[in-house]
């Protein structure tokens, strides 16, 4: 991973780098920030910087003056001159000094992320010249492998919007509109054999077809297919799922060689809308869950014919657990009135069998809800099997199990639109005990194991702000309730919330409250 230090006394500058820079190149920098030319000289000597963004005009000691210490320690770094000078002998001076680039602000974001291609490009280079591509080659590729988790828990967990996902796969040149999920089982993989096994199970799986893995969550991973374009032109739904049978039957044979006998497989039916790849996740889950203890691969879109389900045609199991997923109160009523009916229709007239259908399916429906929230409870569920038991009235049967799905789907979009969420709870909990030290999403991301992009994409969708912003936020505010104590000097205070400059924290201060500590505190007496 690259460093990347940004270097300018105003932070709103450094800000709009780091958010431009982290959101088109996730993953890929580590990103170092300091206010002045000195201090990025001391961060320099110790650590070692790749490329650095430079403002020229700042206090004490300027950009070019500290572009000309930096060099004598680091004659490889990669300079971008970003300042609000455009005159000749400033941009003449920063050349004769090594600067990569000179940019005059403002600047666009397209600018920015040209000019960090540009950089990265310089550097591959003139490593590859030294060393050789095949370590730069392995970066690339650790650096796609966390994309690719980040990618697959936004399907899994319905995090992403659909132009976000199409974000995903534009970094990955895939340009299918449709594809399918397939969800693996390794009922006797050991946690040290994980990282072994994603490896070769990716080979595996390229050697057939284009593909993004997640990671093992446990002894199971979800893979995310595309569909060729010559498939998704058949058109027919039917030869499609049979390209995709196709593809899958000797894949899964391959698998069960390579790996274990009893690998189990689950595959979604095809998807074209990315808002809805939860869904097809979620078919492809309960697939897998259908499939044989002693292994095998079940399809989605072949539960219905093959009796294990819906031997009665109609809406499905799946389409109505898939549905309960989403939240979507509309379709799991109309579904389940559908199912209902075919149950209650079939030719021997066996309510019995019917019944068991519907217990086992409000089970299922229960088990989704307690695998979101382990501690949500619901009464009602302790009288299915004696409600069913007792009455063979059919609109009663088909009313107290719409009850139940009701309640299923209010608790599925309440746990999801909850804002608590244990790892964001976590986060903040850890910036509120820690506001006089330097926290960094680098370092939270450790924290939480999590990746950074995928820390600063659900820190912004939990709490409504980003990861930055939150922090100067907090700061504020406390050194703002810190200001009554009289005993308090504003140094004394700016350090206890984790600012070491003092003018800083006092400009800042200002640009919330429209006044500076000293105005503020004076207004309190």
């Amino acid at each position: 991973m690259y460093n990347i230090l940004l270097t300018d006394d105003e932070q709103i500058v450094i800000d709009s780098l780091k958010f431009i820079i982290e959101k088109n190149f996730p993953n890929q920098f580590r990103l170092i920030t300091s206010l002045s030319g000195s201090e990025a000289v001391s961060i320099s000597r110790t650590q070692k910087i790749d490329i650095m963004f430079m403002d020229i005009n700042m206090p004490g000691l300027n950009g070019l003056e500290a572009i000309n210490e930096i060099k004598k320690c680091n004659p490889e770094i990669v300079i971008i001159i970003l300042s609000a000078f455009d005159r000749f002998k400033y941009a003449q001076q920063a050349i004769e000094l090594g600067a990569f680039k000179y940019l005059t602000k403002p600047v666009n974001r397209k600018l920015i992320i040209e000019t960090v291609h540009s950089a990265v490009s310089l550097l591959i280079e003139n490593r590859g010249k030294m060393a050789g591509d095949i370590e730069m080659r392995e970066k690339l590729n650790f650096v796609s492998s966390i994309v690719e988790s980040d990618f697959i828990y936004s399907c899994v967990f319905g995090s992403g919007t659909g132009t976000e996902l199409q974000d995903y796969l534009d970094y990955f040149k895939i340009t299918a509109k449709k594809w399918f999920f397939c969800c693996i089982e390794f009922p006797r993989l050991a946690k040290e054999k994980r990282y072994d096994t994603y490896l070769k199970l990716h080979d595996v799986f390229s050697s057939y077809t284009d593909c993004i893995l997640g990671s093992f969550i446990l002894n199971r991973i979800t893979i995310f297919i595309p569909l060729s374009t010559d498939i998704v032109d058949m058109q027919s739904t039917q030869n499609m799922r049979k390209s995709i049978t196709d593809l899958m039957q000797p894949l899964y044979s391959k698998l069960a060689f390579k790996f274990e006998s009893d690998i189990r497989l689950g595959v979604s039916s095809e998807g074209s809308d990315l808002n809805f790849a939860s869904v097809n996740y979620n078919e492809a889950l309960l697939a897998l869950d259908r499939t044989p203890m002693g292994g095998g691969i079940v399809f989605a879109f072949g539960i219905e014919e093959d009796g294990k389900i819906d031997e009665y045609g109609g809406a499905t199991q799946v389409e109505i657990l898939s549905r309960l997923q989403a939240g979507d109160v509309s379709e799991v009523r109309s579904k389940i009135s559908m199912y209902c009916k075919k149950l209650f229709n079939r030719e021997d007239g066996d309510i019995n069998r019917a019944k068991n259908a519907l217990f086992e399916l409000m089970i299922e429906a229960r088990g989704i809800v307690t695998r979101l929230d382990c501690n949500y409870k619901n009464n009602a569920f302790n009288t299915v099997f004696s409600i069913l038991s007792s009455t063979n009235d059919r609109d009663e049967i088909e009313k107290f199990v719409q009850q139940r799905f009701s309640e299923c789907v209010v608790a599925v979009k309440e746990i999801v639109s909850r804002k608590e969420n244990p790892l964001i709870k976590r986060t903040c909990e850890y910036i509120h005990d820690h506001l006089s030290e330097v926290i960094t999403l680098e370092q939270m991301a450790d924290l939480v194991a999590v990746s950074p992009y995928y820390l600063s994409k659900l820190f912004k969708d939990v709490t409504g702000e980003n990861f930055i912003s939150y922090i100067t936020s907090l700061r504020l505010e406390e050194g703002r309730t810190l200001l009554a104590n009289q005993s308090l000097s504003i140094k004394e205070i700016s350090h206890a919330i984790g600012y070491n400059d003092q003018n800083y924290f006092s400009k800042i201060f200002r640009k919330k409250f429209n006044m500076t500590p000293t105005e503020y505190r004076n207004s309190l007496l």
